[in-house]
């Protein structure tokens, strides 16, 4: 229980969350700052964060970007608020399950996902990203195969989810709500083979959804 200086898991296999019952945030950088200014680096494969509080970072909240070959990432029902960055950002990762996150007030997006084209699976599961500075998720460039499901994406000052990037092939947007984004609800403007199923698209101020 308490609140800690950031953090970076620079070995494998590895699970860090707080004791049972316990409440755990992360806040400044402690005595040596080892992310860049965020909260959480993996740097390794098979590693699971959990129940963590990210507070007010000066740079993105929690940075998976390990070597290329890492898999087996989860990030469960972390939270994140008021990064100077993306809250949660994504990169190089051959599988990577992101659930019931809550990404808040972020300055840039609250989720970004990038070059993420490897065996998978990968899959944004539940959870928030409300209030955000640009997209709600964005899917930068060359990924395949993304679920995402049960997602609310609301308030963002960009678009709830975008992807624009035509190496990006079969993302899919399954019962999640879009609401009220200052851009459109899903915006996708390249790739191919892409699908929204069953999800509640409205009161954005661009389109509902754009293709």
């Amino acid at each position: 229980r308490g609140t800690y200086g950031d953090f970076s898991v620079l070995e494998p296999n590895l699970t860090v969350r707080p004791a049972r019952g316990a409440a755990v945030a992360i806040s400044g950088t402690g005595g040596t700052d080892n992310t860049r200014g965020g909260c959480i680096d993996v740097l390794r494969g098979g590693v699971v964060i959990q129940g963590m509080r990210c507070l007010r970072p000066r740079g993105i909240g929690v940075q998976v970007g390990p070597r290329a070959s890492a898999r087996r990432i989860e990030l469960r029902r972390v939270v994140v608020t008021g990064a100077r960055g993306a809250g949660i950002s994504v990169d190089r990762v051959r599988g990577i399950l992101i659930d019931r996150v809550l990404v808040a007030g972020a300055a840039g997006d609250g989720i970004r996902l990038n070059r993420l084209a490897g065996t998978g699976p990968y899959l944004v599961q539940g959870g928030r990203a409300v209030g955000n500075g640009d997209d709600g998720v964005d899917i930068v460039s060359d990924v395949d195969g993304l679920r995402v499901v049960g997602l609310s994406a609301e308030g963002n000052g960009g678009n709830g989810i975008e992807s624009d990037h035509e190496a990006s092939l079969g993302i899919t947007v399954e019962s999640s709500v879009l609401t009220r984004n200052r851009g459109s609800g899903l915006a996708i403007s390249r790739g191919t083979g892409h699908a929204l199923i069953g999800s509640q698209v409205a009161g954005n101020r661009g389109y509902g959804v754009t293709n």
